[in-house]
């Protein structure tokens, strides 16, 4: 679940939101590597909402590789910014 060990709302709605939400939603997790393992080489898929099929539809190739190289640096500095895709 994706729920916060906290939350007093039940697991069931904050479902039902990340579905019908129209904001492609992903959830990533680093996938270590590199000679000493812990350098971030790539992303597995740990969750995704049905709009995100949209927003990846407008991601060519190029941008994908950019997009990659962004969350990469997220990850490195642990600073939260955001990515515009406009």
């Amino acid at each position: 679940m994706l729920s916060p060990p906290d939350s007093s709302c039940p697991p069931e709605l904050h479902q039902s939101l990340l579905k019908l939400s129209l904001a492609g939603l992903l959830l990533l997790r680093p996938v270590s590597g590199g000679a000493d393992g812990t350098a971030v080489m790539d992303f597995s898929l740990g969750y995704s909402n049905p709009a995100t099929g949209l927003l990846l539809a407008r991601f060519p190739p190029v941008e994908a590789a950019a997009l990659k190289a962004f969350c990469c640096r997220v990850f490195d500095t642990s600073v939260p910014v955001q990515h515009n895709v406009h």
